[in-house]
């Protein structure tokens, strides 16, 4: 006698497990199963819906990765500006201070 077939998984588990792979990847072969096995069940919009606010999220955090990189870069070339800023008013007093030698060597 041969084992009975395996049970076709419920559309919930379906769902359970897409939950599961969305979380990881916008990849979801339990997903796609859904969808083909059961186009119009509640728990696909709730999977399809699920899958799309995953999928904002990546974006979202990526766009936050980014702004932050571009931020530290940004802080970044204000440091070096503020130091080349300091520099350059330190050369301003010693040209200033010279000026002022000068005249006084000069009467």
């Amino acid at each position: 006698m041969s084992p009975p077939p395996p049970a076709a998984e419920s559309v919930q588990e379906l769902f359970l497990k897409s939950f599961e792979q969305l979380a990881q990847s916008d990849d979801s072969p339990a997903l796609e199963t859904l969808r083909k096995a059961h186009p119009e069940s509640v728990w696909t919009k709730k999977a399809n819906a699920l899958a799309e606010l995953y999928r904002s999220l990546r974006r979202a955090e990526r766009g936050r990765a980014k702004a932050q990189s571009d931020l530290r870069a940004c802080r970044s070339a204000q440091k070096r500006r503020q130091e080349q800023i300091d520099r350059l008013k330190n050369d301003l007093q010693k040209m200033k201070d010279l000026v002022i030698e000068m005249e006084l060597r000069s009467k």
